[in-house]
């Protein structure tokens, strides 16, 4: 892996541990709504563990799949960042204790 991979990698680790600490502050002030995180986590988890582990980055591959690869994670990531924006902003607008109910 070259260097300007390597740091994209790290780059998306980090955004990665900020996602769980907006995650971890959002989810201490809710009720019911932090049900809603679950996906985030399963993303993020999803994310570091599948692909981002060291034996799947060790792989050998050319350097335009290597990118793909990451587009593909950096993807994922961002579905769990809109997933926890769309749940600030039902926080904001029917507040922390906001019931959910299930069908």
């Amino acid at each position: 892996m070259d260097t300007a991979s390597e740091q994209r990698v790290q780059a998306i680790r980090h955004r990665v541990q900020e996602e769980r600490a907006a995650l971890a502050k959002l989810n201490a002030r809710l009720g019911d709504l932090k049900d809603l995180l679950k996906p985030c986590q399963s993303l993020l988890d999803f994310v570091l563990h599948g692909f981002l582990d060291g034996k799947i980055l060790a792989e050998d591959r050319a350097p335009a799949a290597l990118n793909r690869w990451l587009d593909q994670a950096e993807l994922m990531l961002g579905e769990a960042e809109k997933q926890r924006e769309y749940v600030e902003g039902l926080e904001r607008k029917y507040g922390a204790n906001a019931r959910v109910i299930g069908g």
